[in-house]
């Protein structure tokens, strides 16, 4: 009796082809979306993180007739408040003394307005310490918070221009907005104060008039632009627009 012999069939290198062509097909439509999704999820969790602040601000006031000042007094004594630069931001970052920023130790100590200030106030588009940029601002993992212009925030004349003139500016801040709250967005970067930081704080409701174009409507994220676009997610303590 003759025996059939059963030969097994493998796959050709065009079904192989084929297969292959689909998988990239369905990563390159899977991994965009899981990239989205992850940066709408850090957005969301920012945004619940400048709600659980804005409560804890508006405490704070309540309890000492003021918000809580940016900066940590270094004996200056000067107007405008004299404050130390290192100390501000916290972080562990070259720029910064070690630790968490001034305004997590004022909403925490002696009272707990927060419940973990650490947790809070981490940005969570923080990407690392040291990446080219000498900015003391981009240098932290924290928020960036202003509260209290006319004594509690950092004077840079470098940025600020004349006393006279940031008095004025500070006067109207604490009018318009009573502090802000600005995590760095999915660009993973602040805006640049120095190019309008006033039309940012005070006129966000308008298109920007910085040296660069990125105060106003330009420094404000709008996921509309692309979900990894320019811009902070900002909180102010009132709507911040001029009428």
């Amino acid at each position: 009796m003759k025996q059939q012999t059963i030969q097994s069939k493998g796959f050709t290198l065009i079904e192989l082809l084929i297969v292959v062509a689909i998988i990239a097909i369905l990563a390159a439509i899977a991994v965009p979306n899981f990239l989205e999704a992850q940066t709408r999820a850090k957005v969301s969790r920012v945004k619940a993180d400048h709600r659980s602040i804005a409560t804890a601000l508006e405490s704070y006031r309540v309890d000492n007739n003021h918000y809580p000042e940016q900066g940590v007094p270094n004996g200056g004594g000067v107007f405008p408040f004299a404050s130390d630069v290192t100390k501000v931001y916290g972080g562990d970052g070259p720029a910064h003394a070690p630790g968490n920023p001034a305004i997590a130790f004022r909403l925490s100590t002696p009272i707990a307005y927060v419940s973990s200030t650490i947790a809070v106030f981490t940005d969570p588009f923080f990407k690392g310490f040291g990446l080219g940029n000498t900015s003391t601002v981009n240098d932290t993992r924290f928020y960036n918070y202003s509260g209290d212009y006319y004594y509690g925030r950092i004077y840079d004349a470098s940025q600020d221009g004349a006393i006279s003139t940031y008095a004025e500016r500070v006067q109207l801040l604490n009018q318009k907005n009573h502090w802000h709250l600005r995590s760095r967005g999915p660009d993973g970067a602040y805006s640049r104060r120095s190019a309008g930081w006033e039309d940012f704080l005070v006129y966000h409701g308008q298109p920007g008039t910085g040296a660069n174009g990125d105060g106003g409507y330009g420094a404000i994220y709008d996921p509309t632009n692309g979900t990894v676009s320019y811009g902070d997610v900002v909180r102010f303590g009132t709507d911040g627009v001029v009428k």
